[in-house]
């Protein structure tokens, strides 16, 4: 499901300052830097690039990209979002200290707004990504994956979100917004539950992302993707204006389009272990690939494991204690071959960083084994005569 990721989301990557004033150059827009330490001034670009992937056709529109300090640019970004909001394409961006005052007041109201939160490796083949945090009192806050699929789901509704820890599962409720009271809740039908792989308690603040200590984070977990798959998924910001429309069209029509800032410094990068780091923006990408596709992940706890393998092996021995030894041996063999497929799988998983799924193996184990038993009674084999050697 992950190597399907660039069918489904695109990458544009801020990778070159010098390439940024050349197109504002270009495009006649004035006071626009490419100095990264001054990414406010890039807004102007931001709404020719929007104009551009509306053209181009694109599905939702994600800036994991802070919009702090209020700038005269504004207005005209501000334009080019309701546009796209116009033509049913949402347009997501994050809210730095899970709080709206933090994003800039004119984009603040036309922008969905999303947790400034990605999650963590678990090795090289899997990432824990939050798909929402709970502050203390206060409502859960959506990541970029959950505020996409759900923009894209009710673009004309919004969503309250509850996360169940007695059942390990986040629950998402549509509603309206009253036209006479924006504080009043029109309730739809439309109902999300879906399962997480746990819910975990930040100990510890962060200022820089405005977590509070005792924050309730609800996370989903999915496969890490390739570099081979990142590279497929990635194009440089600039080339979004240097190609053709037709050729933009190709790589970003009707995918979800991420847009990041790949310079230096400007994006933490996440260790995933055997020398091998990905940017956050790529951790983002794969979790709304996730999330619009269905690619969550359920991996067993330890304890899991080892009370299946208790279960099976107490099975096991119970029917050996039993009078009926072909049926001993077969299920034998059968429960065998399934406790070795999925230590074959946990083995490779924390060792080699490659995720298999033993249900296919376990799966064949138990067609071959019924296929066996069933041939067995179908065409059982002839006794030799009493008497004769056998």
């Amino acid at each position: 499901m992950i190597d399907a990721l660039p069918e489904s989301v695109a990458i544009v990557e801020i990778n070159d300052g010098k390439s940024l004033e050349r197109l504002a150059g270009a495009l006649k827009l004035q006071g626009v830097s490419g100095d990264a330490s001054q990414p406010w001034t890039l807004r102007p670009l931001h709404a020719k690039l929007l104009e551009r992937l509306r053209l181009a056709n694109a599905r939702a529109v994600v800036f994991d990209l802070r919009f702090r300090k209020p700038t005269e640019a504004d207005g005209d970004f501000a334009a080019a979002i309701a546009q796209m909001t116009a033509a049913n394409i949402p347009v997501v961006s994050a809210m730095p200290t899970l709080d709206a005052s933090s994003v800039s007041p004119v984009l603040a109201s036309q922008l969905r707004l999303a947790a400034d939160i990605v999650g963590v490796p678990y090795g090289a083949a899997l990432l824990g990504h939050y798909l929402a945090i709970e502050p203390p009192g206060a409502a859960p806050v959506p990541s970029f994956a959950l505020a996409t699929s759900i923009a894209l789901y009710r673009q004309d509704a919004d969503a309250a979100i509850q996360i169940d820890e007695a059942a390990n599962q986040l629950e998402v409720r549509f509603f309206v917004p009253d036209a006479a009271n924006p504080r009043k809740r029109n309730w739809l039908s439309d109902r999300w539950s879906m399962p997480l792989a746990r819910v975990t308690h930040r100990p510890q603040a962060d200022a820089r992302l405005g977590i509070v200590a005792g924050s309730r984070l609800a996370e989903a977990q999915l496969p890490m993707p390739s570099d081979t798959i990142l590279r497929a998924a990635r194009m440089d910001y600039a080339s979004v204006f240097d190609q053709d429309l037709a050729a933009v069209q190709k790589r970003i029509g009707g995918r979800v389009v991420v847009v990041a800032d790949g310079r230096p410094g400007m994006d933490p990068t996440l260790d995933i272990g055997a020398g091998r780091k990905i940017p956050g923006y790529c951790a983002v990408a794969a979790s709304i690939h996730a999330a619009i596709r269905g690619g969550w992940v359920q991996i067993p706890s330890s304890g899991e494991r080892l009370l299946f393998i208790a279960v099976t092996c107490a099975l096991t021995a119970a029917l050996g204690a039993s009078a009926r030894p072909r049926l001993f041996r077969g299920i034998a063999i059968l429960a065998f071959v399934l406790v070795i497929a999925m230590l074959i799988g946990f083995i490779a998983f924390r060792v080699l960083g490659v995720l298999l799924n033993p249900i296919p193996a376990a799966i064949g184990a138990f067609v071959t084994g019924a296929i066996g038993l069933i041939g067995r009674r179908l065409f059982p084999t002839s006794k030799p005569l009493e008497g004769t050697a056998e």
